[in-house]
């Protein structure tokens, strides 16, 4: 992968399945390294678990510390994905109600009643997003 669209962190491999792993990656407030952050509720450290493909040919071991790496454009995919298109939805289910005499309740409800089938197509579409998404894992040298 070309270094400069990718997007790479560090992590901790926490279970093995086969040819994927799932491992462990802890992201830090931009405020971790402050001094006073042990007096400060604003700090806090987010644990995030993610699937990845081991390397080929090479031994991977719990709690090695590996690096996960992904494309950037894999990244815009799932912004898309999440965000962008239930937020365009929900506007056009909106807009659609208004134009069609509903009140703003009934509008508003059915703008978010319309993100029930999105998320169950997505969950029908998973093995097929995650085709698209893909991580992979990176042995550190040591």
């Amino acid at each position: 992968m070309d270094s400069r669209n990718t997007i790479k962190h560090a992590g901790v491999v926490r279970a093995i399945k086969g040819k994927r792993a799932e491992i462990e990656i802890v992201s830090s407030s931009a405020c971790s390294s402050c001094k006073a952050r042990s007096m400060c509720n604003a700090s806090e450290n987010k644990i995030k678990l993610v699937d990845a493909i081991l390397p080929l040919g090479q031994d991977v071991e719990l709690g090695q510390q590996v690096d996960v790496v992904g494309e950037e454009r894999m990244g815009m995919t799932a912004v898309l994905l999440a965000y962008i298109l239930p937020l365009l939805l929900m506007l056009l289910v909106l807009i659609v109600a208004k134009n069609l005499g509903c009140d703003d309740a009934q509008g508003g409800l059915a703008a978010l009643g319309v993100l029930v089938p999105y998320y169950v197509v997505m969950y029908l579409f998973r093995k097929q997003i995650s085709k698209k998404i893909v991580f992979i894992v990176e042995l550190k040298n040591q």
